[in-house]
């Protein structure tokens, strides 16, 4: 190697009118246009490699620009330098920079512009590492490539270039074309298999109705694959089993595995869910005084037939009937003129799902029980009062209390009253009657209370 100097650096001087002194100008450091070296660009896979002619400087600065975009590296005084990840066969600008203390000193080359190698199709990789997209690796710069048919693009961390697939992509060809200024563009087909699905994606339609069938949308142009679920119970998750066995009103957990005859090629989510066969009860009632019957039919607008979990709870107030079909329930012993609550719900493993038919029946007017307390008095020597109480029950609508007085001497005296309060006068003294007192509900007349009383005598002073 020939021996080297390091390069001179003469300063220039300006003049100090204010002092009338000479002095040297402030030297330029940013950049010296000085050219003491010189270096040749060479077409590499991948780059460039810049050669420098001489290496008395320690390290340099080189820039190469395609016009819209920069990368820069240093070398150290190594006369070789790569710069690798340009795009292919792209026209490149080439700047190379000496560093001397704190300045740069331009190098020159006889050409300024290099174009780099064309790409080959065995430089660009294909992966699936992005679920839902097709991606594609090089040490290529290949961020201006395109699809076919176009799909939306996404550059990410590692120089990849991914693509978003759509439906119509999966199970069928797709391909990239990788464009270039001036050479032939590389165009590379892969055939996109289901896997390269991004599972949370697939469209998994909650079941409604039951026997459940699960239906996932898949990609249109993929045949001859089919889905097996498996599911369990998801409180507390239970043995697994299939769609043929599961249950209305029970929370599932199940999980899909998209397969072939041979191979399985993506696990689903789970889809989660809980069948509500959604029951309509159309009932009606039918009573008399001390009784009611309920009759009812039984729809539901997403379960079959098949449901033997299924049964109905009857009820009017604390009365209870579980049906295991449909057919009528009858509650007697009630009360007459009784308001009930009565329910027809659908069960299901004992347990009372949807709202169920419901209605306040009332029972038949019935006989008022006795009345209560009756009192009789004589206020006066041919004056008989007569009082009661209410009935414990009157078991109808309203009360009206009706007193007979039976004169041993003549007819049947009678009076009404809606209470219990009468007074029979211009009596016979010393005589003994009768009296008689009920209570009417409007449908029923009670038992009568019977009591005698005498007169008084007419007593002459």
């Amino acid at each position: 190697m020939s021996n080297t100097t390091e390069p001179t650096l003469s300063p220039s001087y300006q003049s100090d009118s204010s002092q009338n002194l000479t002095s040297p100008a402030v030297t330029q450091m940013n950049i010296i246009t000085t050219s003491p070296g010189s270096y040749n660009v060479t077409m590499i896979k991948f780059g460039l490699q810049i050669e420098m002619n001489d290496t008395i400087f320690k390290e340099y600065n080189i820039s190469v620009n395609d016009g819209n975009n920069f990368k820069n590296q240093s070398c150290d005084q190594s006369s070789t330098c790569n710069i690798t990840g340009l795009k292919p066969c792209t026209d490149y600008t080439v700047i190379v920079n000496a560093l001397w203390n704190d300045a740069e000193i331009s190098c020159q080359n006889s050409e300024n512009k290099v174009t780099t190698e064309s790409a080959a199709p065995d430089d660009i990789k294909v992966s699936k590492h992005r679920p839902g997209h097709v991606c594609y690796q090089s040490d290529w710069d290949i961020s201006n490539s395109q699809s076919t048919p176009d799909r939306n693009k996404i550059e990410i961390s590692d120089g990849s270039v991914c693509f978003k697939l759509k439906e119509e992509d999966f199970c069928s060809s797709f391909t990239v074309d990788f464009n270039s200024e001036s050479c032939e563009t590389v165009k590379i087909t892969k055939d996109i298999t289901i896997d390269f699905i991004d599972p949370p994606e697939i469209d998994q339609p909650k079941p409604t109705k039951h026997p459940v069938r699960i239906e996932p949308k898949l990609p249109p142009n993929c045949k001859n694959l089919m889905v097996e679920y498996t599911c369990s119970e998801t409180r507390p998750p239970g043995k697994q089993m299939n769609l043929s066995v599961l249950e209305p009103y029970t929370d599932y957990s199940c999980t899909g595995e998209i397969k072939n005859e041979t191979f399985v090629f993506i696990r689903t989510p789970p889809v989660i869910f809980n069948i509500d066969c959604g029951f309509h009860i159309d009932g009606r009632s039918t009573s008399d005084n001390t009784s009611i019957q309920l009759d009812w039919t039984s729809t539901n607008r997403s379960c079959g037939v098949d449901l033997p979990k299924l049964s109905y709870i009857c009820s009017c107030d604390t009365k209870k009937d579980i049906k295991s079909r449909v057919e009528p329930c009858v509650f007697t012993g009630l009360e007459p003129y009784t308001d009930y609550t009565c329910e027809v719900h659908p069960t299901y493993n004992n347990e009372k799902v949807n709202q169920g038919w419901k209605k306040t029946v009332k029972t038949k007017a019935g006989v008022p029980t006795k009345v209560q307390n009756l009192r009789l008095t004589v206020p006066e020597n041919n004056v008989i009062d007569v009082k009661c109480d209410e009935p414990k029950k009157l078991h109808g609508p309203k009360g009206r209390y009706k007193a007979r007085l039976h004169d041993p001497n003549g007819p049947v005296k009678e009076e009404k009253n809606f209470y219990c309060d009468f007074t029979f006068k211009d009596l016979s003294y010393s005589t003994t009657y009768r009296v008689e007192v009920t209570v009417y509900n409007g449908f029923h007349e009670s038992p009568d209370v019977i009591e005698n009383i005498n007169t008084s005598c007419m007593c002459l002073c």
